[in-house]
């Protein structure tokens, strides 16, 4: 569970620090994880269906043709229907690609991230930043 939050860095707890007062702790910098302490019990499994995080897409401006940022790769908009909108990696043909996300409301759902390619290398300048809810599809 979330802790705090000091300039770029955060800390995180173990969620079951008050039954078990387990000490274990992550500090998370940017893109890079510390662990702090282990566990003092055994940990449960995991219910990745409703694993969520909060992050940031970006969105170009333009109108003919969409795109978003997300994690450093380029996605263009594929399919839109009444309640979500799929997104397929930029390079999907030219790379063939198989990276996808769908995005619905204030919510990113990571279909595959499995990118064949290193990340874009990307002007934020001219990007509107955006926070969502970031959730794995499993």
């Amino acid at each position: 569970m979330f802790h705090y939050k000091e300039q770029n860095r955060s800390r995180w707890r173990c969620k079951s620090i008050s039954k078990t007062r387990c000490k274990s702790s992550l500090l998370t910098t940017g893109r890079q994880i510390r662990v702090m302490h282990e566990h003092n019990h055994e940990l449960q499994e995991i219910d990745y269906t409703n694993l969520h995080f909060l992050g940031t897409i970006y969105f170009g401006k333009a109108l003919k043709y969409p795109k978003i940022i997300f994690k450093d790769y380029e996605y263009h908009l594929h399919v839109k229907d009444f309640h979500k909108t799929r997104w397929h990696c930029h390079k999907h043909k030219r790379n063939k690609c198989k990276a996808f996300i769908y995005t619905t409301g204030n919510t990113v759902l990571v279909g595959s991230f499995q990118h064949n390619h290193p990340p874009d290398v990307i002007d934020y300048e001219k990007l509107v930043p955006k926070q969502v809810a970031v959730r794995l599809k499993v």
